[in-house]
């Protein structure tokens, strides 16, 4: 054969000739030559990419065995197997059966989790494909994808969920993006629409956060919070209709928050038809991704694990079968590949592509056909599926790989307009379905955007590169990116961030890195937002004066307060203090406006509170007051709210509840002045909290009530849902159980709504209380372990003891005290584990009254004691009243009256600063016991009767039986008594 194309006689016509797939190239980029020809064993290496024209006989080529090139086929063939022949799923039969087993509880209402795993290029993917064709007709398939490029973007995932379920594209502007996402809701049922602003948000449809006046009003974790909520709702009305199914691949990459998402949504599983497949690759020397081993191990009766193994030599040879149909191997190169794949399927495919591409394997008359003119032992097969990918993209022609290259910055998915932008060559289509061909690329959709075939195949290309030449691209992606997303950069900062990073672009980079952590920490991205500012930090290092590689005091000053931040909500309060000194620092030798000054205060204050360091805290709080003076402006009141909210808590956090009280009625005031609703509603339930604290229950009522009121209008339902239980619990402390019930009945199903387990498992809690003092024992069982089926799964420690506490005592009340210390002796090892000291006071509270119950006084006596020096720490009146009220009855018991008239004379002081009114009827009933062991009978009826009215006011029915017992036993002796005289 000849080595290369033969021009004709004829200028305008191009006849290509020579070994087929060395060839290949001159038939794509000879279409502007005019007419071109290649002969036979070309059109064979490459017809299923190009269309051909047999000349008949009159024509003039004829004579030449040649065909015409007529065009571009719109679908090339894949460049293995028969055309529109698919190998089948191979040595992974029973891998599929499985999942489409779990399946079947879509049917009945459940959902599940199923978790696939293993090597790169095992067949993760493939199955998950498989999986979807067979569930297709019986649920809606949604599938996502995380990237390497964007494993530190915030809600990257779901981003990734979203963009395809609603078909937006990369490079659409604000409009078109708005409407392709009209297009796709409005066929959404009504519960679901109302997550549009959020998802709004999250595909950068909405140029600014503060585009929504609720979404505005919103502190960073709040709204988080409220984003969960909403994809809960999006999905749980979705699946609603229709049994739903969410793909999601290569979770080894997954953000941070949406690793804490899934963990989130995957609570929906027992109660919802909504199945997660997730797939991540398994390395053993790879450490597992913590979040996702928590929600692996969720929900176990509705999680199935499959590990994906290698196939077995008899399951590679069928596949191998399955890809070369009829085809000619010699026994040695048939034994070559499958000993050199070692089982890995993708490894298999890749090795057929190789060997197609350079002609040693060709398509004649149907079947594949081996070149025997070379030898097995001089095939160039490279010594691993990476080495044998990265050959591949060495050979291909220059500009396929120029292509190639650019997608892989790019990244996937890839847009076609974008491509063709950054690549700069004509008929970037083309290109594109050539890649295609080789089995490098993948359509989808209508054909506008790109998908690598698999992820080694995208990373090995990125890694390839030089460092210069990727630096080159990264500007070219960046630049084009930039244009397209003119005016809504702030939601697209992070991809801009990333490639103007990369691009060693410093100026660029640092201006969208800063916008980046802002972004992430408004949405309490907060790991995130920490590696955002660092890198901005980093950038900045060197640099000693504004304008230098685009250091500005604006953006240097937002470094340090955004690191600040961020560092203290990770908890590196070292760090945070450390980086927010640098801003004390800095104010000397920059403009800065006064409401900024008081933020970096505020900030320094915030850190020491965390700390505990509580008059070092008032200190900066109130540098911060002095340094706004009287504030004026929009953003000095709402800077003033927010430190006069934070010197409030840090009052009440001191015990010094007047200060407190007056410091949030300040924060009201400038709230109100600059219509922040969240400072307004933090303030209320700040001071709903101080009230309480005071015992002035029906001002901590109001407040509470306008709190959760506030919350409302801003949309905020997880914070209503906190501010009802709330109301409960003051209610309860008030002898308010009616309206008690009424709050904790309708805080428990909003959170169940919202998913707020651990919400959901308090909630069941406070019931199981209530009901267990109106002695409704079984009713408060129930709660209690519905509790406990609630926090166990998600390893919440303090519930889950606080759940195991409540049935000691309903045992106990049952008369089971054995059964009751059991339960109790895990509480305190439990208490003990996770440092509970407040609950342990609780547990020990208990402990002595099952000890007494059993007549061991003297062990009773010292829990009881153990008890009230925990609470009497840890603030607690409330225990360390009922710790002494326990000590009177166990010396009363004792006839140790004296003492047992000193022990409640202790917890009645007590009680004068406390609201509880159940506490304050118990006390009443053991004073009444010791007085009439001191004879003094009208004082003990007076206060015996004064605790059966409150006990019946109340509903305490265990309580009341319990004290009309001792006044009926007092009446019958006074009685014989005077019968007797």
């Amino acid at each position: 054969m000849d080595a290369g194309p033969v021009q004709s006689a004829d200028a305008r016509e191009l006849v290509v000739t020579g070994p087929p797939v060395q060839m290949a190239a001159y038939v794509a980029g000879a279409a502007d030559a005019g007419k071109v020809w290649v002969t036979q064993p070309v059109r064979a290496s490459t017809e299923r990419v190009f269309l051909y024209h047999t000349p008949s006989d009159a024509e003039p080529m004829t004579s030449m065995g040649v065909a015409e090139l007529a065009g571009v086929k719109d679908r090339p063939r894949p460049a293995r197997g028969l055309p529109s022949r698919r190998a089948r799923l191979v040595g992974r039969e029973d891998a599929l059966a499985a999942m489409l087993d779990t399946a079947q509880s879509l049917q009945r209402g459940i959902g599940g989790l199923i978790w696939i795993e293993g090597e790169a290029g095992i067949g993760k993917s493939r199955l998950m494909q498989e999986f979807a064709a067979a569930i297709e007709s019986q649920a809606q398939v949604w599938f996502g994808q995380c990237s390497p490029q964007r494993s530190g973007q915030a809600f990257s995932l779901v981003a990734n969920v979203l963009v395809r379920m609603l078909d937006l594209r990369p490079t659409e502007t604000v409009e078109q993006m708005m409407k392709r996402i009209d297009a796709v809701t409005t066929t959404w049922p009504v519960g679901a629409q109302t997550s549009r602003p959020y998802i709004e948000l999250l595909v950068g449809a909405s140029s600014k956060l503060l585009d929504d006046e609720k979404l505005a009003n919103l502190g960073p974790d709040q709204l988080r919070q409220q984003m969960f909520v909403a994809l809960r709702n999006l999905f749980k009305n979705l699946a609603a209709i229709q049994p739903a199914v969410l793909l999601l691949d290569d979770l080894h990459w997954i953000d941070p928050i949406s690793a804490d998402l899934l963990f989130f949504l995957s609570n929906m599983v027992p109660t919802i038809p909504i199945l997660f497949v997730c797939a991540q690759r398994w390395e053993e020397n790879e450490k597992p991704v913590e979040r996702l081993v928590k929600t692996q191990q969720l929900h176990p009766d509705h999680t199935r694990r499959i590990f994906l193994d290698r196939l077995s030599l008899a399951e590679s040879q069928a596949l191998l079968s399955d890809l070369l149909p009829e085809a000619s191997l010699t026994s040695g190169l048939q034994a070559l590949i499958l000993e050199r794949s070692e089982g890995n399927p993708f490894y298999i495919e890749e090795i057929i592509r190789m060997l197609i591409e350079l002609g040693y394997l060709r398509l004649e008359d149907e079947a594949w056909v081996y070149d025997e003119k070379v030898a097995v032992g001089d095939l160039p097969l490279p010594p691993s599926l990476g080495a044998l990918i990265r050959s591949r993209i060495d050979a291909l022609p220059g500009e396929l790989k120029h292509v190639l290259q650019c997608a892989a910055v790019i990244g996937s998915p890839v847009e076609m307009s974008l491509a063709g932008t950054v690549a700069a060559v004509p008929r970037v289509e083309d290109m594109l379905l050539r890649l295609e061909a080789r089995g490098m690329l993948r359509r989808a959709g209508d054909g506008s955007q790109w998908h690598f075939s698999h992820t080694l195949m995208e990373t090995a290309v990125y890694d390839g590169m030089l460092r210069a030449r990727r630096q080159e691209l990264h500007q070219k992606v960046a630049h084009a990116l930039e244009s397209h997303w003119s005016g809504n950069e702030e939601s697209h900062a992070n991809e801009l961030a990333y490639h103007f990073s990369q691009a060693n672009q410093p100026a660029s980079a640092l201006k969208y890195l800063v916008l980046a952590g802002e972004h992430a920490f408004a949405r309490n991205a907060n790991e995130e937002a920490l590696t955002y500012f660092t890198e901005a930090a980093q950038l900045m290092g060197g640099q000693s004066h504004a304008g230098e590689a685009g250091v500005t005091d604006d953006l240097r000053w937002r470094v340090i307060n955004g690191l600040g931040d961020a560092y203290r909500f990770v908890g590196e309060y070292t760090a945070s203090t450390t980086t927010l000194g640098k801003g004390l620092a800095l104010m000397k030798h920059i403009a800065v406006s006064d409401d900024r000054r008081a933020g970096l205060y505020r900030r320094l204050g915030e850190t020491s509170q965390k700390q505990g360091l509580l008059e070092q805290a008032v200190e900066y709080f109130t540098a911060a007051l002095d340094t706004l003076g009287e504030p004026a402006t929009h953003d000095a009141l709402a800077e003033a709210a927010r430190v006069t909210g934070s010197l409030a808590f840090t009052y009440l956090l001191q015990g010094r509840f007047d200060r407190a009280e007056e410091t949030c009625k300040a924060s009201l005031a400038y709230a109100q002045k600059c219509g922040n609703l969240g400072e307004l509603a933090t303030a209320e339930s700040v001071l709903g909290g101080v009230c309480y604290r005071q015992g002035k229950w029906k001002e901590a009522f109001h407040h509470t009530t306008q709190a959760m009121a506030l919350r409302e209008q801003m949309g905020y339902m997880w914070g209503v849902a906190s501010n009802k239980s709330n109301l409960g619990i003051l209610a309860a402390s008030a002898g308010e159980w009616k309206q008690a019930e009424s709050f904790f009945t309708q805080s428990l199903k909003l959170r169940q709504e919202l998913g707020d387990v651990e919400g959901v498992a308090i909630v069941h809690n406070n019931l199981a209380l209530l009901l267990r003092e109106q002695g409704n024992l079984d009713t408060a069982e129930e709660h209690f372990r519905n509790s406990l089926v609630v926090a166990e799964p998600l390893n919440m420690a303090f519930h889950v003891t606080t759940s195991k506490l409540g049935l000691g005592q309903v045992q106990l009340l049952r008369g089971n005290a054995d059964a009751a210390l059991a339960l109790i002796d895990t509480c305190v090892t439990e208490a003990n584990t996770i440092g509970a000291a407040d609950l342990l006071g609780e547990v020990r509270l208990v402990r002595s009254e099952i000890l007494l119950a059993q007549s061991r006084a003297s062990e009773a006596r010292t829990e009881a004691q153990l008890a009230i020096t925990l609470a009497n720490g840890n603030g607690n009146r409330r225990a360390e009243a009922a710790g002494w009220r326990l000590v009177s009855q166990i010396e009363l018991n004792a006839g140790n009256t004296a003492t047992a008239e000193q022990a409640i004379a202790n917890a009645r002081l007590v009680m004068a600063e406390v609201t509880d009114e159940l506490e304050k009827g118990r006390v009443m009933a053991q004073n009444g016991h010791v007085l009439l062991h001191e004879s003094r009978y009208a004082e003990a009826r007076k206060e015996l009767q004064a605790a059966r009215d409150l006990f019946a006011r109340l509903g305490a029915t265990l309580d009341l039986a319990s004290v009309e017992l001792v006044i009926a036993q007092h009446a019958a002796d006074n009685s014989c008594h005077q019968h007797h005289t």
